[in-house]
């Protein structure tokens, strides 16, 4: 069977329900494709979705990202598969094709358009991922779908580089310098801990900062 220039494939069959004839996939022509000229791809958008299982819908044309050359190919059933060139190498380091479908239809949804209920239905998903495996992956992501993926993320926990990917991302959002934004999370996490303590109904805030924090009277 013909899918494409130059590409064919023995279909398969099912005698049980009188088909002759079952064409392949575009998930499978991609895959087979990618074998053939070894290179590595990782779905985008509805597709990551559909294999997820998140989506019904099966785009018309597959968007797949790619470590090797940029291609198209054209399918005879009206399809088309599209392999994007990509110089993100670390999105070919997944341990985890779970996790790596996960984290591409997060970026392909978009922060902006990111809802809790697909956000929580990846966790479920995610779930049977190994602990170890899901901590190297989560780490492969960018700040914005790792937070998202991870519930209770804890600061104090993660890699020097994967904290200072979190300042850099908090102060592009909110315009505040690094250093202020570090110095502020130090601040509070001393007070969380201060005000943990047996004793600390009998500690209050005291001169500027009891007047700006507290009563709001100066800035």
């Amino acid at each position: 069977m013909r899918v494409s220039c130059g590409i064919y494939c023995n279909p398969r069959s099912n005698k049980s329900l009188g088909l002759d004839c079952i064409p392949p996939s575009t998930e499978d022509i991609a895959k087979r494709v990618a074998e053939r000229d070894r290179v590595e791809i990782i779905p985008t958008g509805d597709q990551a979705l559909n294999q997820l299982g998140l989506s019904s819908q099966i785009p018309v044309n597959a968007v797949y990202i790619t470590n090797g050359a940029r291609k198209r190919i054209r399918l005879t059933n009206g399809r088309s598969i599209t392999f994007r060139e990509s110089n993100e190498l670390r999105l070919f380091e997944f341990n985890s094709n779970l996790m790596m479908l996960a984290v591409s239809a997060i970026r392909s949804i978009g922060e902006d358009k990111l809802t809790e209920d697909i956000v929580n239905r990846i966790r479920e998903i995610v779930k049977t991922v190994s602990p170890d495996i899901y901590k190297h992956d989560l780490r492969l992501a960018p700040v914005w779908v790792r937070k998202n993926l991870k519930d209770n993320m804890i600061f104090t926990d993660l890699a020097v580089g994967d904290s200072r990917d979190i300042i850099d991302y908090v102060s592009d959002k909110t315009g505040l310098s690094r250093a202020v934004i570090e110095k502020d999370w130090w601040v509070t996490a001393v007070l969380r801990a201060v005000f943990s303590l047996p004793y600390s109904d009998n500690i209050s805030f005291k001169g500027g900062t009891n007047l700006s924090k507290c009563w709001n009277l100066i800035n």
